[in-house]
């Protein structure tokens, strides 16, 4: 079985069909307070699900609402399996001027650096959007608050950022932008196995076609093929490395 470590389950107009024969578990992760309170909602009426809360750094507008959202974590502790989706903008960086590019990102690691901070107290793992230079940011503060589980979702940047996080015992999650983009792919190829899970960031569009936990296995395969390891052996470590990451079996 696969689990899809990383899905805005929320966001679906529908999620009937998400889990399947293949697909066990999906782990969703919120965006900000709302995005939340519908996913919490989700997973307490359907068996499979698990929910991470968190404000998603490329959104800078949800700044605001960071005490809401540790408070929503505090009160939803027992039952959330992770804090995220957390991390530093990068995308939504572009475009804009150097002082407001600066003021942004300075907002964006005092908000980690609370959801860290919280993450360190609770024990939690965390699912961190934190790609290219931004890594080397991240990577300081989850030593700074000693964080021991931790998922660099949809990663890629510098190998020598790369190398730090595996160092560290931390996994990257790869998902089906590996079947469509040569570049990802290539980088895909110096993550080793034991730190790598699957995730389909769904319902995010991968060739027009829209992200769903039933990807996973499609990724694990392109691995499998790829590196010359049998789907099983793929599909196993991949399972040990989730629990490993979530601190639970599924």
């Amino acid at each position: 079985m696969f689990i899809d470590v990383h899905c805005h389950i929320d966001q679906y107009k529908n999620i009937d069909g998400l889990l399947n024969d293949d697909v066990k578990a999906v782990v969703g992760a919120a965006i900000d307070f709302e995005s939340g309170e519908k996913l919490l909602s989700i997973c307490r009426q359907n068996a499979g699900f698990y929910a991470a809360l968190g404000i998603h750094p490329e959104y800078s507008g949800n700044f605001n609402q960071l005490e809401a959202v540790k408070r929503q974590i505090e009160e939803n502790k027992d039952e959330i399996v992770a804090i995220g989706e957390i991390g530093l903008p990068y995308y939504s960086l572009e475009g804009m001027d150097e002082m407001e590019a600066k003021a942004v990102y300075k907002r964006a690691l005092h908000v980690l650096d609370e959801l860290l901070s919280l993450a360190s107290r609770l024990q939690k793992p965390v699912v961190l959007h934190a790609i290219e230079a931004t890594a080397y940011d991240a990577l300081a503060l989850l030593e700074k608050y000693r964080i021991e589980s931790a998922l660099f979702h949809w990663f890629e940047g510098e190998e020598r950022a790369l190398s730090r996080l595996i160092e560290k015992g931390y996994y990257v999650s790869v998902g089906p932008d590996v079947l469509c983009n040569k570049a990802y792919d290539d980088f895909v190829d110096k993550v080793p196995l034991e730190n790598m899970v699957f995730e389909s960031d769904g319902p995010w569009e991968y060739a027009g076609e829209v992200g769903v936990p039933a990807m996973v296995r499609s990724v694990a395969r392109h691995i499998s093929n790829k590196r010359g390891i049998s789907l099983s052996r793929v599909e196993s470590v991949a399972y040990e490395n989730t629990c490993r990451l979530y601190k639970r079996f599924f």
